[in-house]
């Protein structure tokens, strides 16, 4: 007995679905999908050599499998977006608080600004160079036999000369030698008031007295 050419391209085109949806990820695969498809199979089936209860339990299975990854994955999404909104309501926070953060700018307001760096090894010769925000070095303050961990250094607005500098954004740099022509690595830090939050893009920003750092780039709360 021949079984119907027109159900067997019908089954075809069913399995064919399923496949394309499984592999691609593209389409959701659904528990209605599966019934057509099994439905399909038993319609289209030769009575004298029926399909083998095997395959049809191993497709379930595959089904069950799939769909189950399906539900991980909208759980999953659900616990990100809650951490998120937690982590948020955490850095939220932090408004009216003194913070230690990774960064090499800062706003000056007329007040000392705290410039900050750590020192993996000691070093020789440590220098603190300022910019303005047109790049041009308006201070450059040098250290000498200074050991490693973290150092502050409070730069009162004024430049190489001693004139006061006007307020705005400014950029500074260390670099740090052991005295025999090697760089001695460092980090540079800044700290400040946390004025407000920035919930926009992919992570938090805080403000830290006018200038914007990443909220996990935070050393210190203090």
């Amino acid at each position: 007995m021949q079984t119907n050419p027109i159900g067997v391209s019908a089954l075809a085109g069913e399995q064919g679905a399923l496949k394309s949806a499984s592999a691609a990820g593209a389409q959701e695969v659904s528990s209605d999908m599966f019934l057509k498809l099994l439905v399909t199979q038993l319609k289209n089936q030769d009575p004298l050599s029926p399909a083998d209860n095997t395959a049809f339990v191993a497709q379930l299975a595959q089904f069950s499998s799939l769909e189950g990854i399906n539900n991980l994955n909208d759980n999953f999404t659900g616990v990100t977006e809650s951490m998120n909104s937690l982590n948020n309501f955490g850095t939220a926070n932090l408004i009216g608080r003194n913070v230690t953060v990774k960064g090499d700018s800062f706003n000056y307001r007329g007040t000392p600004a705290s410039l900050g760096y750590e020192l993996n090894n000691s070093a020789d010769t440590v220098t603190l160079t300022v910019f303005n925000s047109s790049g041009r070095v308006v201070s450059t303050d040098t250290a000498k036999n200074v050991s490693p961990g973290s150092h502050v250094f409070s730069w009162d607005g004024l430049d190489s000369d001693g004139n006061q500098l006007p307020q705005g954004d400014y950029d500074f740099t260390v670099t740090a030698g052991d005295g025999k022509g090697n760089d001695v690595p460092l980090d540079t830090y800044i700290s400040g008031l946390v004025e407000g939050v920035d919930f926009f893009g992919d992570t938090a920003k805080i403000n830290i007295d006018g200038a914007m750092f990443p909220a996990s780039d935070i050393k210190e709360i203090f």
